[in-house]
């Protein structure tokens, strides 16, 4: 029997509700990164193929 006031369950949210931030977080900054490489990668190409072109 237990009561909607359980600490317990209270903090269980919490501890739920912090790790889904950090994986929202940790996920973001993977993205955010893998999205910095991939212009750095085109950029590089854009310079590449300009140096290329006579």
């Amino acid at each position: 029997m237990a009561s909607s006031h359980d600490p317990t369950h209270r903090s269980g949210r919490r501890a739920a509700e912090t790790a889904g931030r950090f994986v929202a977080l940790l996920v973001g900054t993977i993205l955010a990164r893998l999205f910095a490489l991939q212009l750095v990668v085109l950029l590089v190409g854009i310079v590449a193929i300009g140096r290329s072109m006579p």
